[in-house]
């Protein structure tokens, strides 16, 4: 009999809802919960917290379809799938705005070549080495997309000190 009244207790015990008391303010986001507090308890307390990873001086806003760090140092924009560097307006899937160099593309940190767009929109390409450019078809220097020779140059040509493999030059 005894059993039986244990048992019959613990099974409608384990029937019974058991509800922690509601808090008196909600939680904020940023907020740490007392960790020695249990539900219901009258001296449970949310504190703020000591410190957070993300402050006022560091300008991330994260919105619905932008990411800006930085007021724009680095700008994500999800909405039309672009990126910009020193933009927050950026004009292309990756936009740069900088008055020094833009892109630096290295074989290490002592071997590389910089690209740089100057005032006029002149690029300026500069290296670290003897500046090499390996074109597998051809080239056109403000030409024609449908070219006579692999170097074809529209407008006027300064050679300084200028040879050929077989000597023969043509004008």
């Amino acid at each position: 009999m005894m059993l039986t009244s244990v048992f019959l207790f613990l099974t409608l015990y384990s029937l019974y809802p058991v509800f922690a008391t509601p808090p008196s303010t909600y939680y904020t986001p940023g907020e740490t919960l007392d960790p020695n507090c249990a539900p219901g308890d009258p001296n449970c307390a949310v504190y703020p917290p000591l410190s957070t990873t993300i402050t006022t001086s560091t300008n991330v806003i994260i919105g619905t379809s932008t990411l800006n760090f930085g007021g724009g140092l680095f700008y994500l924009d999800g909405a039309n799938n672009l990126i910009g560097i020193g933009t927050t307006t950026p004009a292309a899937k990756l936009h740069v705005v900088t008055t020094t160099e833009q892109l630096r593309l290295g074989y290490n940190r002592s071997s590389y070549t910089s690209f740089t767009i100057g005032l006029d929109g002149a690029l300026v390409v500069s290296s670290t080495g003897n500046v090499t450019t390996t074109f597998s078809n051809a080239l056109a220097i403000s030409g024609t997309t449908s070219l006579a020779s692999i170097l074809n140059v529209t407008g006027h040509t300064t050679l300084s000190t200028v040879s050929s493999t077989n000597g023969t030059f043509s004008g």
